[in-house]
């Protein structure tokens, strides 16, 4: 999968070109406590990053080794997974209805997972905008996503630019 990123605010005005070119690629598989995961590395601008995930499809979810639950096909509407310390809760659910969603590798019907922020302790209450949601589409991934930080008054979009499943 490669991303496009975009620097962006709440209106999602681009803030100067893209960012960079990120991609996900899966580079084999691993067993990490008995369950086997996709070995999923992280590059941008061309260049590896440490960055490795480790995810795996069980029963109709896409888990991380973590048990971060990133998509499931089958339950909606309801909290499918909780992130919490001592700053931030937040409660992940997948959106029932097909989103269409168009990017630059295509359009896309997508399921939209959302992330519910409460803010604990001395974080400032976080905007609706800054919700973290990410678009998943059948047989292809994850489609476009953002990222914001609690504080800055920007963040990044990323949107699929080409793939291959």
């Amino acid at each position: 999968w490669v991303y496009e990123r975009h620097q962006g605010d709440a209106t999602e005005t681009d803030r100067g070109p893209a960012r960079a070119i990120d991609s996900l690629f899966v580079t084999g598989d691993t067993i990490i406590n008995g369950n086997s995961y996709a070995v999923i590395h992280k590059a941008t601008d061309g260049a590896l990053t440490p960055l490795v995930r480790y995810w795996r499809d069980s029963a109709n979810y896409i888990v991380t080794s973590t048990h971060q639950i990133l998509f499931s096909s089958t339950v909606f509407d309801q909290v499918i997974y909780t992130q919490a310390d001592e700053n931030l809760h937040i409660e992940y659910s997948v959106g029932s209805g097909l989103v269409p969603v168009s990017v630059p590798a295509g359009n896309f019907d997508c399921y939209l997972v959302k992330g519910i922020s409460t803010s604990l302790g001395n974080l400032p209450v976080i905007p609706e905008w800054k919700y973290p949601r990410e678009y998943w589409a059948a047989d292809v991934g994850r489609v476009k996503w953002y990222e914001y930080y609690v504080i800055a008054p920007f963040g990044y979009r990323y949107e699929l630019m080409h793939f291959h499943v």
